[in-house]
């Protein structure tokens, strides 16, 4: 039994658990750390989480009942197996930094007796007991990240003290509470906020993670304003099971190829024209970067990682030249005495995921004031570097790739994107994906009585009706050229699709209804045009209306590729248009939809 821990606390103890929670990567589903909830407080007689740590305060016994219960937690940890890959996020009571009985040193030692690497931990410091300003507690933490445990901010805005704790500690990661996460994709008051605050973490060279993350609609939204990671029940309950847990989750799989269109990313373009500057660790010692410096002559900075190959910073070459040009300086540095390390150099700058928006690099890059370079990572590991040049480069080739693959009077994806996306959808192994082909009913009329501008004016409508419903419920749209339209989406449930399928019919309506405001007075009070048919003979033709045949494509079944190619899914729209025009409701559904 632990000396610091009385009989009472002991027998506590043996009765207390964790529940592990995973923190995954929004962009790969790679679990990046599982947080160590506390379990059996109930049994042990008390009515919360933050009551036991309270009994344990007023007991004096804080600081030996938290070493106890995180050696207890990387124990579990370790029973994982995904030790090496992953992190252990553990609730720090912040009381503990300010206990009598507090002594360094004793988590690295059980970091060593254990086999674990100081940078699988990450401590989690909350709102509710702040700092206080004390220099000690701060200084503690500074000898945390120098022993290269990750620090982060838990339930960050649930109080008022956020932003304090934030200049105080200048932590490795923060946590979004919860209250912020609910109804985000809908509340674009906090959809704002969020997003301003996210930049300035990611300026700040910080990570975010969104918590309480319950719906795909939270996760999309998530996603959208910039965090990285993601945890919730939307990905998994805590579970004691350490065998329920997984190093790759699926489901955040699932949810990327079906946002595969919406949400494009740049990946390959910013891995070819990155560059691959080699980082230093921030135990090396100054000398040997300054030898570095010394031999390249054209490097102005060095990115630097920890032991876990995560970028921290940079070490910048003006910041050395004090040393550099000094005699003095140089002997300072060689003195033994003299500990400097290059994380005492460390300068923050924006990281990001290679995966982000090249728009959202943008972004942070003007955002972030005199700064050298953007720092990217893959799954948290340092990757490479962006500077302005390669930025612009990267933002200017992107842009004229779109405008290839783009329609020239709408601006949507053509045919060339479209039939990536049908070659992508025949693929794909899992889920299902609704298409959708749009064809404008009596168009030739309207546009032989009224000019081709005024045609191109409707075209115009109907694309900007399209590309609003895509964004909402993130459709991939394209323009096939003249009146036809195309959109898909992925869905995983047959009332995924009959939900699609409605929307879609709420789509035809709204056009139907605004494309009477291009008609004269008259022709809209008669509801038709007389103009000429195909055959040169005059008749009445209706207004302006669009037709829809939908087509499923089950990925999930065997027979799929050889049910489905290009060509068939062609043939059955033709099919299928006829019959859409001649449809009271102008939709036609093929059966393949209905099928289980």
């Amino acid at each position: 039994m632990d000396p610091r821990l009385d009989l009472k606390w002991w027998k506590i103890l043996q009765q207390l658990d964790f529940a592990f929670q995973p923190i995954v990567n929004v962009h790969t589903g790679m679990a990046y750390g599982f947080e160590a909830l506390l379990r059996g407080w109930d049994k042990a007689g008390f009515t919360s989480i933050q009551h036991v740590f309270d009994s344990a305060f007023s007991d004096q016994q804080l600081y030996g009942v938290d070493l106890a219960l995180r050696s207890l937690a990387m124990d579990k940890f370790l029973q994982t197996g995904f030790h090496t890959s992953t992190k252990l996020f553990y609730n720090l009571d912040n009381r503990v930094l300010a206990m009598p009985d507090y002594s360094p040193g004793n988590t690295i030692k059980l970091c060593y007796e254990k086999g674990l690497s100081p940078t699988s931990i990450c401590f989690e410091l909350s709102e509710r007991h702040i700092l206080d300003c004390y220099d000690e507690p701060i200084e503690i933490l500074e000898a945390y990240k120098k022993q290269q445990y990750r620090i982060a901010i838990d339930d960050f805005g649930s109080g008022y003290s956020g932003l304090q704790l934030l200049y105080q500690a200048e932590p490795d990661i923060v946590k979004l509470d919860r209250f912020f996460i609910d109804t985000l994709q809908s509340d674009a008051k906090k959809k704002l906020f969020l997003t301003h605050l996210v930049n300035m973490a990611h300026v700040m060279g910080i990570l975010v993670i969104a918590e309480g993350v319950e719906t795909e609609e939270e996760f999309y939204a998530c996603r959208d304003i910039g965090c990285e990671l993601v945890q919730g029940y939307l990905i998994q309950r805590p579970t004691q099971n350490v065998e329920d847990l997984m190093v790759k989750y699926p489901l955040v799989e699932k949810f990327i190829q079906k946002n595969r269109r919406y949400h494009p990313n740049t990946k390959e373009l910013i891995y070819q024209h990155m560059e691959k500057i080699e980082a230093v660790s921030i135990e090396e010692p100054v000398l040997s970067t300054l030898d570095i410096f010394r031999k390249d002559t054209n490097l102005s900075f060095i990115p630097m990682v920890n032991e876990a190959s995560e970028p921290l910073g940079i070490l910048r070459e003006k910041d050395l030249r004090s040393y550099i040009f000094s005699p003095v300086g140089i002997s300072l540095l060689q003195n033994t005495s003299f500990k400097s390390q290059n994380l005492d150099f460390l300068t923050r700058v924006p990281i990001v995921e290679i995966y982000t928006r090249i728009e959202k690099i943008l972004e942070l890059y003007t955002m972030a004031k005199d700064v050298d370079a953007i720092l990217l990572t893959e799954n948290g590991k340092y990757l490479g570097v962006l500077n302005s040049r390669t930025l612009i480069q990267i933002f200017n080739e992107k842009q004229l790739n779109e405008a290839r693959d783009q329609n020239p009077l709408s601006r949507l994806p053509g045919n060339t994107v479209i039939s990536e996306y049908l070659m992508e959808v025949l693929n794909t192994s899992n889920g299902s994906t609704l298409l959708v082909y749009f064809d404008f009913n009596n168009f030739k009329p309207f546009n032989d009585t009224y000019g081709f501008r005024q045609g191109d004016r409707v075209i115009l409508l109907f694309a900007d009706l399209l590309r609003e419903a895509s964004i909402v419920n993130r459709w991939f749209v394209g323009h096939i050229g003249g009146d036809d339209f195309f959109m898909g989406v992925s869905c995983h449930r047959t009332q995924e699709i009959e939900e699609h399928l409605s929307k879609v019919r709420s789509l035809i309506d709204k056009f139907a209804e605004d494309v009477k405001a291009f008609y004269p007075k008259k022709d809209r009070d008669r509801g038709s045009i007389l103009a000429k048919d195909r055959n040169g003979r005059w008749k009445r033709f209706p207004l302006l209306t669009v037709s829809a045949c939908a087509v499923c494509i089950k990925q999930g079944k065997k027979e799929a590729h050889s049910l489905f190619s290009i060509d068939s899914i062609s043939e059955r729209i033709a099919l299928l248009k006829a019959e859409a025009k001649k449809s009271r409701i102008f939709l036609v559904v093929d059966s393949s939809c209905q099928e289980e």
